[in-house]
């Protein structure tokens, strides 16, 4: 079909596309527009999960050489993957878009969003869970945690993917999640947990131990960070002394566990992830950070079932899903905390939809996310990936509407608690 402007001339063919269009542009004010773009050349064949690509890099006027493998595990059912990124030298990938916390850093993460057409929900969370640890006080937070370039959670931001002089798609820079915490700077723990949520008789829902071997396997746990990546009955020792302590804790839970759960990062926790919707960090996802050997903190990863979406894409969950009882039934930790310090947990509640958590705040990070992201890429994303889901109700209104009517519903049943 020959499309005409109002003068008859010809417009040009509509179905060219040009990524340079889209590129970062500085523009007048100090304003800016469009993304920076990742290139990434090298034989890609037989790449898998487990097969790594010798690549060259280049992104933001810096280049160099690094191995390529997909990432994920459940994502990889996608036909557009996920990658992680070991570079052959340290760089700070971070300061092409202010986020000057970054460093330089060794691995990184491309994150391809498919089941998310905002492109929006992972980092956006994330960014609002460092705003509920920056929220709790430094003085209720460990000092390497408080340091972190995140609060302890992964962060983000989009560019456009070049492989092979080949534009694949809208794609997310990632931190690697073994930077996130600083527990290096302690020899400390951090575990994640893996095991599928919907389940009571695991590790991962604080009612049973785990073991070396299921932290070798990620059969429950995965072990992000441990001094010894082969020996790990330390980080075992000290992770079941903990589940041994919440199993046998009753209504004076909060000072029988003191020395092993962070209580503040406890209630946190359960509010921000079930408040968003979030029913994958019930017992999966579960991140758990441990600085002195002792006292395990919880912090948040994995977050794109947030806001209503699913892990598949396909459908958007009801604002009015009560994951308030389902991580209450689920979580021996959610469990005294909704049994027996009911007030604190209200209050606690209040205290954060009053300040991080209010709609407009929640808006407002969404917003000025989405808007670095030019609509023409997501008009490709579409032409490139015809089978993407949600592409048609996944959007900053889609996401912002549910937040309202989930707030509403869930100001009500928490107070008629």
């Amino acid at each position: 079909m020959i499309l005409y402007d109002y003068k008859g001339n010809v417009w040009p063919d509509v179905d060219v596309f040009n990524y340079m269009d889209y590129e970062y542009k500085n523009t007048w004010y100090n304003a800016y527009t469009g993304l920076k773009v990742l290139y990434l050349n090298g034989d890609t064949e037989g790449m898998s999960g487990d097969v790594k690509k010798n690549m060259s890099w280049s992104f933001d006027g810096n280049s160099g050489t690094c191995t390529v493998k997909w990432q994920g595990s459940s994502s990889l059912t996608f036909p557009k993957h996920n990658y992680s990124i070991s570079l052959g030298a340290k760089t700070d990938w971070g300061n092409a878009w202010g986020r000057t916390k970054w460093g330089a850093q060794k691995k990184y993460v491309l994150k391809s969003f498919y089941n998310d057409f905002s492109h929006s929900v992972y980092m956006c969370s994330a960014r609002l869970w460092g705003e509920v640890v920056q929220h709790r006080g430094e003085t209720n937070v460990p000092v390497q945690m408080w340091n972190s370039l995140n609060y302890g959670a992964v962060d983000g931001f989009p560019v456009m993917l070049i492989i092979n002089g080949e534009y694949v798609g809208l794609y997310t820079i990632m931190t690697h999640k073994e930077i996130t915490t600083n527990v290096d700077d302690t020899n400390g723990y951090y575990i994640i947990g893996q095991i599928n949520d919907h389940t009571r008789s695991l590790a991962t829902s604080f009612s049973a131990h785990t073991s070396a071997a299921n932290l070798a396997a990620e059969a429950d746990f995965e072990c992000v960070n441990s001094p010894d990546e082969d020996d790990l009955s330390d980080v075992v020792a000290s992770i079941n002394s903990c589940i041994d302590a919440v199993i046998s804790a009753g209504s004076n839970w909060q000072n029988t566990l003191a020395n092993y759960i962070d209580v503040n990062a406890a209630f946190d926790y359960y509010i921000f992830r079930a408040l968003l919707g979030d029913g994958d960090g019930v017992t999966k996802n579960q991140g758990l950070v441990c600085y002195d050997g002792t006292k395990w903190i919880h912090t948040v990863y994995d977050l794109d079932h947030a806001f209503a979406g699913a892990g598949t894409g396909s459908d958007h969950r009801s604002p009015e899903s009560n994951n308030w009882e389902r991580y209450k039934t689920d979580n021996r930790v959610f469990d005294l905390i909704y049994t027996y310090s009911l007030p604190e947990f209200k209050e606690r509640y209040h205290d954060l939809r009053d300040s991080v958590l209010r709609e407009a705040n929640v808006y407002n990070i969404f917003a000025n996310y989405i808007n670095d992201i030019p609509f023409g890429l997501y008009v490709q994303e579409d032409k490139l990936w015809p089978h993407i889901p949600n592409s048609s109700t996944a959007s900053l209104h889609q996401i912002a509407d549910w937040y309202r009517l989930r707030c509403q519903w869930s100001d009500a049943y928490i107070d008629a608690l």
